[in-house]
């Protein structure tokens, strides 16, 4: 049985009985307290903005420059080189901050083991495979090595 087949069951039983009945600690009937006490305090959420769900989390940036996140691997500066970062998860994408500064932004990868490094800041000509992840400018480190493709000048 799908929990979904017992929805219209509990729905009738939470309607029928259970709101109905006096409650054993507070003595009234749940229903009736609702209507009483605590309906005016609800308002529509017409116009409210969704909930965000977003998880965070703190990582020390190791040696290689890199946080691990999920298995993962991702890239901020070396100036942070042993100092503790606030990571936010939201949705698929990935922000580290560092004394309430955003300093490094990525697309989340899925799976494991993937590495994502931003563009060097120095060198003007590069290698790029393509399908390199361009929001990340990751030069295709975040692909697995088997998902590489030849590379092409840019």
């Amino acid at each position: 049985m799908r929990p979904s087949d017992c929805r219209p069951a509990l729905r009738e039983l939470a309607s029928n009985v259970a709101d109905q009945r006096e409650h054993g600690t507070t003595g009234e009937v749940p229903i009736e307290r609702f209507r009483r006490a605590e309906a005016r305090a609800l308002r529509p959420i017409a116009g409210a903005p969704p909930f965000a769900m977003a998880f965070e989390l703190v990582r020390k940036v190791q040696p290689d420059c890199v946080i691990g996140v999920d298995g993962n691997a991702y890239s901020v500066r070396w100036r942070l080189i042993g100092e503790s970062v606030r990571v936010v998860i939201s949705g698929d994408q990935l922000r580290i901050s560092h004394a309430g500064r955003e300093v490094a932004v990525h697309r989340r990868r899925t799976g494991r083991f993937q590495y994502c490094r931003p563009a060097p800041l120095r060198r003007r000509r590069r290698l790029r495979p393509a399908g390199a992840c361009p929001d990340c400018a990751c030069f295709g480190h975040c692909l697995p090595t088997s998902a590489a493709a030849p590379a092409a000048r840019i």
